[in-house]
């Protein structure tokens, strides 16, 4: 079977799991009772970035930067040889002695800023760990806004993986990634491991209701 035919067949069983990860994400965020100094920081950052860009803010270089260089990093995750990566501007691109659907979509649910921004609080003083939960809002609503404008801009990724294949993996990619860097900037307040396990029951309830429908 042609993988044009597998993309397709494999998004349609992921939907009920985009809907499942959507409950047990919402549930996760309704139970966010903390609000101290580190989440407040972190939601000025997410906000801040917003009004700025709102204001006419533009990072396409930095965007494109983070594009290719999470090309190349989920390339070499799977040991594939980087050949060539060039970055001018607004456009760039890398070539890969290999790829796969994930290196393809890795910079649609990869935030690579964010993902640096929080190695580097394990290097940094407890007094400036304000400035780090600060960044990371910001560059998060960074991720979040780029992926929502490539995705409307139709980038070249997404069509050779197929499109009803791609955006249920890139929303459930995303749900789960900001839940892990909401665990990072408020502990007490995100149960990971009560998140998929509710993900997965709810997606698999879905699907056996379908199932008895039909």
């Amino acid at each position: 079977m042609k993988l044009g035919i597998i993309n397709p067949l494999l998004g349609l069983m992921l939907l009920p799991f985009s809907i499942g990860f959507t409950q047990s994400f919402l549930s996760q965020l309704s139970g966010f009772d903390t609000f101290g100094g580190g989440e407040t920081a972190f939601a000025v950052g997410l906000v801040a970035y917003f009004i700025l860009r709102r204001a006419g803010l533009r990072m396409g270089f930095l965007s494109t930067l983070a594009h290719e260089l999470t090309h190349a990093i989920w390339g070499l995750v799977f040991r594939a040889k980087i050949k060539d990566i060039r970055v001018k501007g607004e456009s760039g691109f890398v070539r890969l002695s290999k790829t796969n659907s994930l290196i393809m979509l890795a910079p649609y649910f990869f935030p690579f800023y964010t993902v640096l921004i929080v190695a580097s609080s394990f290097f940094i003083r407890e007094k400036y760990l304000t400035a780090v939960f600060f960044l990371t809002g910001f560059s998060m609503a960074f991720h979040i806004a780029s992926t929502i404008e490539s995705l409307r801009a139709g980038q070249p990724d997404i069509y050779k993986t197929g499109v009803f294949f791609s955006l249920p993996i890139i929303y459930i990619s995303n749900l789960t990634v900001i839940l892990w860097v909401l665990k990072f900037i408020s502990p007490k307040s995100v149960d990971i491991t009560l998140f998929m396990n509710t993900a997965l029951t709810e997606s698999i309830a879905l699907i056996q209701r379908i199932y008895l429908f039909f």
